[in-house]
């Protein structure tokens, strides 16, 4: 059995992927050898990768901020914790990487979005992104930009009634975003429908992510 260590900022993101991580591991049969906690602008962890260094974990799983997970990155290099570490998407975002440098490399991350996408409508809206805001895009503007369009698309066909816009939200199977297409017909009732969508594994490869497997995310 994979024997893993979990370290999660505080916050309800945070406290809630370490509750689903826990879930994720028991049923796939590997061994959780301890959870640790930090807390949103903490500046040293070293006490909790020692700990986890120190349980035997085999694996970092790691769910933070940018800022954050860069001082994660940049503490298990300087520990000599030389075990995979995988991390939420802030591990792949740009400010991330500016900020961990060279401690980020080989790392792994979800990255919902990336420059090097594949995806012919992914780097023609980016061109666009970049061209009009003079900075490369993130997930999070990724994110909202397909959120806007997707209840733009609910309210045209359901106004702004309330019972009726959730239905029209999750009547939308097919909806084309920047980088990915939505399912909002299926997933998990009781974890809000997140729409389901193919995301990436990125490992951090010369400073960039790079999308190594795709994963269908279902709720």
């Amino acid at each position: 059995k994979k024997k893993i260590g979990i370290l999660h900022v505080s916050d309800e993101f945070g406290s809630t992927a370490a509750k689903y991580l826990k879930e994720a591991a028991d049923k796939y049969g590997a061994v959780v050898v301890g959870t640790y906690v930090l807390n949103l602008g903490d500046k040293d962890v070293t006490a909790q990768l020692t700990r986890i260094r120190d349980a035997g974990a085999e694996v970092l799983i790691a769910w933070s901020h940018p800022v954050e997970c860069a001082i994660i990155q940049r503490q298990r290099v300087e520990l000599g914790l030389n075990i995979p570490l995988v991390g939420s998407p802030g591990y792949t975002m740009p400010a991330t990487l500016e900020i961990s440098g060279t401690a980020a490399e080989g790392t792994y991350g979800i990255c919902e979005f990336t420059m090097n996408s594949p995806m012919p409508q992914t780097k023609e809206w980016a061109d666009r992104y970049v061209k009009r805001w003079g900075r490369v895009p993130d997930l999070h503007s990724v994110a909202y930009y397909d959120g806007i369009h997707i209840l733009a698309n609910a309210l045209r066909k359901a106004g702004t009634d309330k019972v009726a816009l959730v239905q029209a939200l999750r009547s939308i199977g097919d909806h084309k975003g920047v980088s990915r297409d939505y399912d909002f017909t299926k997933g998990d009732e009781n974890r809000g429908r997140n729409g389901v969508h193919v995301a990436g594994i990125a490992q951090i490869r010369n400073g960039e992510p790079v999308v190594v497997a795709m994963v269908e995310v279902t709720d």
